[in-house]
């Protein structure tokens, strides 16, 4: 999704996602399984070669703010946000979430892209639920909020090649929802 992105990196990335979903839960039912431990051993090489190109983005600078604040694992971190990031891009990352979607084969009754991007975001989420990840940090609290959305756009603001530059209201909106109800 990076701006900075090409086709090589676009290659490391499908591999990636493409590995993801087709051996991560197995992976988390099944820990035992070294096929698809390699396989997601592999998928992490792969999107290090796509990411160590094109960046990271508002779900990155978002985990590295949780981790800091309520100690959250960066893996949870960037799970809790990863959905919710992707929905708010909005209209500027449809066509390649469309085609993650169709690659992924969660698609195949949506015909536009804007279908397709959702079902994709929507597997994801899935993914997360089956996995019973956690989708709130321990500890957050509302004063954090500031500091948290000011370090997030200053990272992925200034440092990353996202697909569309957010403002602290967008930001907020996503990081907000993390807290305990």
């Amino acid at each position: 999704l990076s701006r900075a992105a090409s086709a090589q990196t676009d290659a490391h990335a499908t591999t990636a996602v493409r590995l993801i979903f087709k051996h991560l839960l197995t992976t988390y039912e099944s820990p035992n399984d070294l096929v698809a431990r390699d396989a997601m051993a592999m998928a992490a090489f792969y999107a290090g070669l796509a990411f160590g190109r094109t960046s990271v983005g508002y779900v990155h600078g978002i985990a590295h703010q949780l981790g800091r604040f309520c100690g959250t694992p960066h893996g949870n971190a960037n799970a809790m946000g990863l959905p919710e990031v992707l929905a708010a891009y909005g209209d500027c990352v449809h066509a390649r979430l469309a085609q993650l979607a169709q690659l992924v084969e969660v698609a195949a009754d949506e015909s536009t892209e804007q279908g397709q991007a959702t079902r994709f975001i929507e597997a994801i989420a899935g993914l997360r639920a089956q996995m019973a990840m956690p989708t709130r940090p321990e500890g957050l609290q509302r004063e954090q909020l500031p500091t948290i959305v000011d370090a997030a756009l200053a990272e992925a603001g200034s440092l990353y090649p996202v697909p569309r530059y957010m403002s602290a209201q967008e930001v907020r909106a996503l990081v907000e929802p993390l807290l305990a109800s």
